[in-house]
């Protein structure tokens, strides 16, 4: 038995996140549910760029840009197995904005690499995947 209704797979172009998006295909595919590519722009590039004095289309521009390239990474490797995902893209704390929509999901199941583009990062405050892991109230599956 199935205890979820659809997938969501958090994407950054890392192989982490390609990874996931394959073994998420393929479980999709396997479980006939749907799935969902979810990028996440961290609030703070947004304001760095805002900062730096950009004009707000370029910054828009920027930020549409790198949810695309990662978005294609995980379509290309998905397309390979023959599997769609819709595309959902937000602005905020990574791990905050997959947990809430998981909150309001909850038959969702997250499939995400454990380790991202931000290494350092992640050493610094903890990675995105332990952080989703902690406090998702739903099923969590990190892809190595």
């Amino acid at each position: 038995m199935v205890d979820f209704t659809e997938v969501i797979i958090p994407v950054d172009g890392s192989e982490g996140a390609n990874r996931a998006a394959k073994f998420g295909a393929k479980l999709a595919a396997a479980t006939q549910c749907p799935v969902k590519l979810m990028f996440v722009m961290p609030a703070s590039s947004s304001i760095l760029m805002s900062m730096s004095k950009l004009p707000a289309d370029e910054v828009k521009r920027i930020e549409h840009d790198a949810a695309q390239d990662a978005m294609a990474k995980a379509r290309q490797v998905m397309g390979e197995l023959g599997t769609q995902a819709e595309e959902m893209v937000a602005i905020g704390d990574p791990a905050e904005e997959i947990i809430n929509y998981v909150d309001h999901h909850p038959d969702t199941l997250v499939i995400m690499g454990r380790r991202g583009l931000s290494r350092i990062q992640s050493l610094l405050v903890g990675s995105v995947s332990e952080k989703v892991m902690r406090h998702a109230r739903g099923a969590v599956t990190l892809v190595n």
